[in-house]
């Protein structure tokens, strides 16, 4: 697992994860069940269960491997989860008809993933990794944000993923951004695609700041540093916009089949 202090610090607010973190987009499941060769699919870091959730509504069997039994005790009833790094599962199930990571495939080793999931799953079988990024659709200047971070010596500290201008949130991904790199290297892998999907989520200054002290970057600070951001940050988005505004949301999912 990489950086692993940060891979495991959600668990300490797993139930802020679960209501402040946006989910994804209404097809996003459908579309994953519809190139699956069958319904037996392995959840890597599945978290609170943000994707399981849609995964099951879309008819699929979902098994989880999660590291954080905190984050895991809030899936939904019922589903069978191991309680482990990718690294360390035990392979209970394998072969599957299909690998999903929703925003947590980063966190596994860049070493052994790609050996690790074609090993699990089926021939045919489709790996599936999705990434959520943000752009706040309202006036507030990332720049803006970003001086904040910069006042509390967190020049290096995420803002959510807003890792662009407004003008380029509704670009298409590209299959060498994200995890499309190296899928196109990957032993064992084939029809390497990407598709985005452009959707909103309501929200309001307190809300879009709780989510940010759901990442890894603010889970790490201390307590009373991030409490100290977290006021700056609520003020400046509130200068711009007092009421609720809509986050324009680019959801990326790179899909590959195993030979």
């Amino acid at each position: 697992m990489t950086n692993p202090t940060r891979a495991l610090s959600f668990g300490q607010a797993a139930e802020a994860y679960h209501r402040f973190r946006p989910g994804y987009p209404p097809a996003l499941a459908a579309d994953i069940a519809a190139i699956l060769p069958g319904r037996r699919v392995l959840e890597v870091g599945a978290g609170t269960g943000k994707a399981t959730r849609a995964l099951r509504a879309a008819g699929l069997d979902v098994h989880c491997v999660e590291p954080d039994p905190e984050m895991a005790a809030h899936l939904p009833a019922g589903t069978p989860v191991e309680i482990a790094t990718f690294e360390a599962w035990s392979g209970a199930g394998a072969p599957y008809d299909g690998l999903v990571s929703a925003q947590a495939w980063h966190w596994t080793d860049p070493v052994t993933r790609w050996r690790d999931a074609a090993a699990v799953l089926r021939p045919g079988g489709v790996i599936a990794l999705i990434s959520n990024n943000s752009q706040m659709g309202l006036p507030v200047p990332l720049a803006e944000l970003r001086a904040v971070y910069a006042a509390h010596g967190r020049a290096d500290a995420t803002t959510g993923g807003m890792d662009s201008d407004q003008a380029t949130v509704d670009q298409p991904r590209e299959l060498t951004e994200g995890p499309g790199t190296e899928l196109l290297a990957a032993d064992g892998f084939t029809d390497v695609a990407v598709r985005t999907y452009h959707w909103t989520r309501p929200t309001d200054a307190e809300s879009y700041v709780a989510y940010l002290d759901t990442t890894s970057a603010h889970l790490t600070m201390d307590p009373e540093a991030r409490a100290a951001l977290s006021r700056d940050l609520v003020a400046a988005i509130r200068v711009h916009r007092d009421a609720g505004f809509d986050v324009a949301m680019n959801t990326g999912l790179w899909t590959a089949r195993r030979v």
